[in-house]
This record gives C-alpha cells, structure tokens and sequence, in this order.
C-alpha cells in the first residue's frame, strides 16, 4: 500500500503553498494573487495613552467653558437663522407688490435664473406712498438684523474656536507633563 500526500493548497487561489509562495506569515497569510492578507488576532492594535491627572484637570477646566461657547453659537445660529427668515419674508413681501428697496439684494435662485414670484398687480395698485415707505423700512429694519445677527455669530464662532485652540494647547501640555512624571 503506497501512501501518497498532496501538497497543501492556497486556500485563495488554489497554487501549491510553498516558501516562495503562497505562504503563513507573520501577520496573516500572504497569497500571490491578493497579496498581504492582514490577520486581525495577529495585529497589535495601538492603544491610546491613559488620561492623567494633569490631563484630566484640564479637560475638567475647559469642558464647562467650550460647552457654554457652543450653547452661545448655537443661539447665535438660531438667532441668524430666524433673522434671514424674517428678511426673506419682508423680501418676497417688497417683491410681490413691485417695490425694490435701495440696497436690497436681488432675489435669485440657486441656479441663478430670476425668482419666480409674479408681481400681484392689484396690491401694487391698492399700495398708498406710507405702505410702500413701510414695507421698505421692514426691509431694511430686517436686513440690519441680519447683519447684527451675523456678527453675533461670527464673533462666538470665534470665541469658540480660541477656547478651543486653548484647550488643546493645554491638555498637549499636560499629556507631555504627564508623560514626563511617570
């Protein structure tokens, strides 16, 4: 009785594993059709440095700081936002009865083709001199809102983004210092 063996398989491709080959590696298994094929139980993952104490009295420091900084961008966004819509509004409002207040921009879509709001005649008609003063005036009351809104929140953002940069200057800081103490 003659025994005979076969030589193993690449599982992948089907070639004959050998030394110049599809082969085990290290790390996994190495196959000359895919390549390196990485094994996750072989691989030592990195793992991210223990918080420290000084770490921790920073992050404990600051985390109260940028949380009232964001809670005052996002007022200030929501305040931008109801700003815009309140202008929008008195826009298409100027629009609808004709008027072009001075200084106001120009209703247009996003593909840059003229705003389709039709012009209703009779309110044009029906419109005395004060009406169309006062509708300007809610025009450019709002517009000035926008702007002041729009400052407001650009100067939070700011102010977030410095507390921020502060933040993790500092906690780089104290991670080295307590690199250095252990």
């Amino acid at each position: 009785m003659t025994r005979t063996t076969t030589a193993k398989k690449c599982p992948r491709c089907g070639r004959v594993m050998g030394e110049l080959s599809c082969r085990p590696v290290k790390l996994g298994f190495f196959c000359m059709r895919d390549y390196l094929i990485l094994d996750d139980a072989k691989l030592i993952h990195p793992t991210p440095d223990p918080i420290g104490e000084a770490e921790q009295s920073v992050i404990d420091e600051y985390a109260p700081q940028i949380e009232k900084a964001e809670s005052l961008v996002d007022a200030a966004l929501e305040a931008f936002s109801a700003a815009q819509s309140a202008h929008f509004k008195a826009l298409t409002e100027c629009h609808r009865v004709g008027i072009k207040p001075q200084g106001a921009p120009e209703l247009m879509r996003a593909d840059g083709g003229a705003f389709g709001l039709a012009v209703d005649a009779f309110a044009r008609r029906a419109l005395s001199g004060r009406d169309r003063r006062k509708l300007t005036e809610a025009e450019e009351n709002a517009r000035g809102e926008v702007e002041a809104a729009e400052d407001q929140l650009s100067r939070e953002r700011r102010h977030l983004s410095k507390i921020e940069r502060a933040y993790d200057n500092e906690r780089r800081a104290a991670k080295s210092r307590d690199r250095d103490r252990a």
